[in-house]
C-alpha cells in the first residue's frame, strides 16, 4: 500500500469532520431525539498537525468499489482500523498507510501491540499483524473516532509546564551541543520568562531564592516593579548566623521599600534540636496560577555564566508550589533592609 501524504489527508479530514461530529451526537442522543437536528458545535482551533515530507508520493487513485479505511488515533499515532480483507501488514506498512512518518513507527507498534490485547489484531511474525475480527473494528470505529475528537478538541491538561533556562555566554561547548542534538525548540530564556511571571500576578507575587548579589538585586527589583499595583510583594531569602540578609541588597534597599516589598527571612530554630532550618529553594510565584521552580539565584554566576535549568508550570501544580509558598512565608521572620 503507497503512502498517502499528510497534505492530501487534510482535506479529506476536514470535509470528514462536521460528518464525524454530527455522528458522534446522534450516537450519544437518547433514541427518542436521535431524528432530531443536533445542536450546533462551536468550531475549536483545529489541532496541530506534524508536517511530513515533501517528497512522499502521491496516493494511487483507489478504485470505485473499494471501501475506504476508518482511522482512528491512538496516543499520537493514527491508524487504520478498518482494511480490506484480512491480510497480513507489517508495523511499517501500517504507518505509511496512515500518512505517518517511519521516524514515528514505533507510536504506531506500541498502538498494535495494546490493540492485540484486546483482541484487535494478531500478531503474526516479529513484523506483520493481521486484524482478528472486521465486525470489531467496525464497532470500535466510531469510537476511537470520538475519542480523536475529544483529544483534539475538548480535553485540556491540568498543567502546562515550559522549560526555562539559561545558558552559559557565547562561546558554549554546551550551547553548541544542545543545537546540533536537539535544538531548543519550546524552550525560553529564564529572563523572558520570570517578567511575565510577574505581570501576570494579581494578588501576590513572590521571589523565593537565598543568594543576591549587587548583579542580581537589580534584576530582582525590575521583577517587583513589574507587577501591577495592589499586589501583595514578598522577597523570601535567608539570613546568615548574623541576622543579616544577602549585602547584595544593600544597594537596592531603598527600591524595595519604595516599592512595598516585605521582605523576610527563611532561618526557623528547629523544635527540640539544634540547628536552623533553612531554604536553598528558588520559586517565582504569581498568585497561585503561574510558578517557575528551578536553579537560578539572583546572583552573578546565575545569571551570567552558570547553566541554569527550571520549568514554568501554569495550572493545579502551581498551586500546590503556592502551598509550599504559604507555609514558608508564614515560618519566615521579617527582616528589616540594610541601610544603602
Amino acid at each position: 500500500m503507497r503512502p498517502r501524504k499528510l497534505t492530501d489527508r487534510l482535506d479529506d479530514q476536514a470535509k470528514a469532520k462536521a460528518a464525524k461530529a454530527a455522528l458522534l451526537a446522534k450516537l450519544a442522543a437518547p433514541k427518542s431525539t436521535q431524528g432530531q437536528q443536533p445542536p450546533a458545535v462551536q468550531q475549536a482551533e483545529p489541532a496541530r498537525q506534524p508536517i511530513e515530507s515533501a517528497q512522499d508520493p502521491k496516493p494511487p487513485v483507489a478504485p470505485a468499489q473499494a471501501a475506504p479505511p476508518v482511522w482512528a488515533r491512538f496516543g499520537t499515532a493514527q491508524v487504520p482500523v478498518l482494511r480490506d480483507g484480512d491480510a497480513e501488514t507489517s508495523t511499517a506498512s501500517h504507518a505509511l498507510g496512515s500518512g505517518i512518518a517511519m521516524a514515528r513507527a514505533g507510536e504506531v507498534e506500541a498502538f498494535l501491540e495494546a490493540a492485540a490485547k484486546t483482541g484487535l489484531f494478531q500478531r503474526t511474525s516479529h513484523l506483520t499483524w493481521r486484524p482478528v475480527s472486521r465486525s470489531l473494528h467496525v464497532e470500535l470505529a466510531p469510537m476511537f473516532t470520538g475519542a480523536c475528537l475529544y483529544r483534539t478538541e475538548v480535553h485540556s491538561d491540568h498543567d502546562r509546564v515550559q522549560v526555562v533556562v539559561t545558558k552559559p555566554p557565547s562561546p558554549s561547548r554546551f550551547t553548541k551541543e544542545l543545537l546540533a542534538a536537539a535544538g531548543e525548540w519550546g524552550m525560553v530564556d529564564t529572563k523572558e520568562a520570570l517578567p511575565g511571571i510577574a505581570e501576570s500576578a494579581r494578588t501576590r507575587f513572590c521571589v523565593m531564592t537565598p543568594y543576591v548579589d549587587e548583579i542580581g538585586a537589580p534584576i530582582l527589583v525590575n521583577l517587583f516593579a513589574r507587577a501591577p499595583k495592589g499586589v501583595r510583594r514578598i522577597f523570601i531569602s535567608r539570613a546568615d548566623s548574623g541576622d543579616l540578609l544577602p549585602a547584595g541588597l544593600n544597594g537596592v534597599s531603598r527600591e524595595l521599600a519604595d516599592l512595598g516589598v516585605n521582605v523576610l527571612s527563611f532561618r526557623v530554630e528547629r523544635e527540640d534540636a539544634a540547628g536552623n532550618e533553612t531554604s536553598h529553594a528558588k520559586v517565582v510565584l504569581a498568585d497561585a496560577h503561574t510558578a517557575y521552580v528551578g536553579s537560578l539565584n539572583m546572583n552573578r554566576w546565575s545569571l551570567d555564566y552558570s547553566l541554569e535549568l527550571g520549568v514554568c508550570v501554569t495550572g493545579r501544580s502551581a498551586g500546590l508550589i503556592a502551598n509550599v509558598v504559604d507555609a514558608a512565608e508564614r515560618v519566615s521572620a521579617p527582616m528589616k533592609l540594610p541601610g544603602p
